[in-house]
């Protein structure tokens, strides 16, 4: 069974939300997006062959009889996560209008007709929307933590798409290689300001809701 990308010569295979939403149901070991009609894995920036994707739709798929490794989040990243999403859960529950999704929430792009999988995402409690696949339609605040394979789509692919979400007011990019962190905040629909922070003795402001964050707290205990 082939894994690699299409044939650059040939126009790609595109597949319909219905049929990425099928995907991840049946491969269940590892994490996706849906990218202009392609499905790529979460840490990787190529899209999945059609004759892979189409052997995960078929009847015939065995997850257990797979034999395809994909590249994984790193402990460095995992533990950025936590760490944040701890504080941001602890605050919600102390807010009570937030509600606090981490790395397995999809975000609806209807700029690009995307499906992407953020880090962290963050919704208004009583507000919150999702169509028929649980996509999240109007997140208030979305965070990336950069690998190395993936930061140039965060900075720029993510970038365009995230600013087009109405809802959206804050989109935090998470270095893993440095204490830096950077926040576009919105100003209107066509104008976004962006905050850079550098050093463990930075605080980070998410306005969107209301939260302030030492980056000490984001980095606790990520040796770098």
């Amino acid at each position: 069974m082939k894994t690699s990308t299409e044939n650059i010569n040939s126009k790609p295979k595109l597949y319909s939300i219905e049929e990425f939403d099928w995907f991840i149901n049946k491969l269940t070991d590892a994490r996706f997006e849906l990218v202009a009609g392609q499905i790529i894995p979460i840490h990787e920036t190529e899209a999945l062959d059609s004759s892979f994707v189409d052997y995960v739709l078929s009847k015939e798929f065995d997850e257990t009889q797979l034999n395809k490794l994909f590249e994984m989040a790193t402990a460095k990243h995992d533990i950025i996560i936590s760490n944040l999403h701890g504080k941001l859960y602890l605050f919600s529950l102390q807010d009570k209008k937030i509600r606090v999704y981490s790395q397995g929430s999809h975000v609806r792009i209807d700029l690009t007709s995307s499906s992407r999988m953020p880090d962290i995402t963050v919704v208004d409690k009583k507000a919150e929307q999702r169509n028929a696949q649980h996509q999240i339609l109007n997140p208030s605040l979305i965070v990336e933590v950069l690998s190395k394979s993936t930061q140039a789509k965060d900075k720029n692919e993510k970038l365009d798409e995230y600013q087009s979400i109405e809802s959206l007011e804050e989109y935090v990019l998470i270095s893993q290689e440095e204490y830096h962190v950077v926040k576009y905040g919105k100003i209107d629909s066509s104008h976004w300001n962006q905050e850079i922070l550098k050093g463990l003795d930075k605080t980070l402001h998410l306005t969107s809701i209301g939260l302030s964050l030492d980056l000490q707290e984001i980095y606790a205990e990520v040796e770098l």
